[in-house]
């Protein structure tokens, strides 16, 4: 789930209070419904457990998170909350009056640390007004610094971010999580006899033709070049079968560059965790083997990678 920009003061502010003490859950959220400069709206989850089945499943503005949880220790709820939800911010509601505690949640990813004993309403109110600002600010930059330039899709350093965030949920949940390295064939002929403008329309094209094809919650990168790449995550491998079949589908119209049609084919190779590894590098590694193995086998086609055919990676 993504941050939205500091809503206008007529707009809720949607929260996720993870707070295991009813009684103080109770006292912040009416300290929150009476807070006179700004709207806001909560939901209560007791639990980091309770915490993940709500931000799965829900978009919030912020996640206001107690430390002293009981299915957790010490940071992990915090880092478990931004792992799931990295651009959301996240707001640290501690009983422990802790300067080095707090350096260490801010450094691992919270916006502020804020004392329970001595919070009130209005430092609360600003406190989470001001993290919502801060997040937006950060996300801001970070889009310039990893979106491609063309595209606008992620670069290979957010894909590199994505990826690992979509492995280490695919471990938690127990479910696949799949990468298809796309390759346009024969790139070079196209800048060679029409010009780099008419391959950077293809490219421009090609990318948004992907993406219309992908859900809302998978990544779709431009690694380099003519090369794009498609983190999706799926219940069973079986689930992949027909995300490729449907982005080998996105190139067989043609493509409209100056007034003229243009047909373009390309070669998929397509790795998946756990079975094909379980890092981003190994994964990336493999889905780049399976794509040359599709050309080598007569290219507009889609791979899969097997250990069997290509050794052990």
């Amino acid at each position: 789930m993504t941050a939205r920009a500091l809503p206008d003061t007529d707009v809720a502010v949607r929260l996720l209070l993870v707070e295991d003490d009813a009684r103080y859950a109770g006292f912040i959220g009416a300290t929150l419904m009476g807070a006179p400069s700004a709207h806001f709206q909560y939901d209560h989850a007791a639990s980091i457990r309770a915490a993940v089945e709500r931000l799965s499943h829900a978009a919030y503005d912020l996640v206001l998170l107690d430390l002293g949880l009981p299915d957790v220790i010490d940071l992990d709820g915090l880092t478990t909350v931004v792992n799931l939800v990295p651009d959301v911010p996240v707001v640290i509601l501690s009983s422990a009056e802790d300067e080095a505690l707090a350096l260490r949640a801010v450094k691992a990813g919270a916006q502020d640390y804020l004392s329970k004993g001595t919070t009130t309403g209005e430092v609360l109110a600003r406190s989470i007004r001001y993290a919502i600002e801060r997040k937006h600010s950060e996300l801001q930059i970070k889009r310039l610094a990893y979106r491609d330039s063309l595209t606008q899709l992620p670069n290979r350093a957010m894909l590199m971010e994505h990826l690992d965030t979509a492995l280490k949920r695919a471990h938690r949940e127990r479910h696949v999580a799949g990468l298809f390295f796309i390759d346009i064939d024969h790139f070079k002929q196209i800048n060679d006899t029409l010009g780099h403008q008419a391959g950077d329309d293809v490219l421009r094209q090609l990318g948004d033709r992907l993406r219309r094809s992908l859900r809302n919650n998978d990544t779709l990168a431009r690694l380099s070049g003519d090369e794009f790449i498609a983190v999706v995550e799926v219940k069973r491998r079986a689930g992949l079968v027909p995300i490729a079949e449907k982005l080998h589908q996105q190139l067989k119209a043609p493509f409209v560059i100056s007034g003229r049609e243009l047909f373009v084919t390309a070669s998929i190779g397509v790795s998946s965790y756990p079975s094909d590894g379980g890092d981003p590098q190994k994964l990336l590694r493999n889905a780049d083997r399976a794509m040359y193995r599709a050309k080598a086998e007569g290219r507009d086609v889609y791979r899969f990678y097997t250990t069997r055919v290509q050794g052990d990676g």
